[in-house]
């Protein structure tokens, strides 16, 4: 579902992707107030999202463009394949930012929680595990989709419940500790193991799970 919605997504972009064009495939201004089509008072089709990404983020587009590049692929063409996960993040924010509020608040959130716990490098990882059979290669994709799904989640309760406050997503976890705590510590051993399985994966991802329920 998320990959045919991406497909729908660079149909309506300003170009096709093989056209002639130097502009990146988000490089969109948003309308007054920061609002982006299908949300009210919008009035251009796209998101302005990259000066939101984080810099580890920001660094793995133009690594993976780079590579691309380096293949042949034109610098246009390079520049759009690379950018598709912050198209998937996109569809995200943009359903988020029907509740009224501003695109770059929500994106700010949105990728702030995405750093704080290194979800884009732990569905890297996910994509990396080695899947023997047709149930773990399920499994594997379920897990990532969870990671997907409690992103996007975590951003609408944290927009949701501090109106206001300078830095939402500090401010939301600072009454949360506990469970933040223990997500850390399992990142820590993540990061630390030598070999990456499904099973730390999925311990990662139900660690996230308990901060969305909490």
């Amino acid at each position: 579902m998320r990959a045919l919605l991406l497909l729908l997504a660079l149909g309506l972009s300003s170009s096709a992707l093989g056209a002639e064009s130097s502009v990146p495939l988000l490089s969109v201004t948003p309308g007054a107030g920061g609002q982006v089509l299908g949300v009210p008072g919008a009035s251009l089709p796209w998101l302005l999202l990259f000066p939101f990404l984080p810099a580890l983020l920001l660094a793995n587009l133009e690594t993976r463009q780079g590579e691309l590049e380096t293949s042949g692929i034109p610098e246009h063409l390079a520049y759009r394949v690379a950018s598709l996960g912050v198209m998937s993040a996109a569809l995200d924010i943009v359903h988020l930012a029907r509740s009224g509020r501003k695109v770059e608040e929500v994106a700010l959130v949105y990728f702030g929680l995405g750093a704080r716990f290194g979800l884009d490098r732990l569905r890297s990882a996910g994509n990396s595990i080695a899947a023997e059979t047709p149930w773990q290669k399920a499994a594997v994709a379920a897990v990532i989709d969870d990671l997907f799904s409690y992103q996007s989640i975590l951003a609408s309760r944290v927009i949701g419940e501090t109106d206001g406050a300078r830095d939402p997503v500090d401010a939301w976890l600072a009454e949360r500790g506990h469970v933040v705590e223990r997500i850390d510590q399992t990142l820590v051993d993540f990061r630390n193991a030598t070999a990456l399985d499904l099973a730390m994966l999925t311990v990662a991802s139900r660690q996230l799970r308990a901060l969305v329920e909490s």
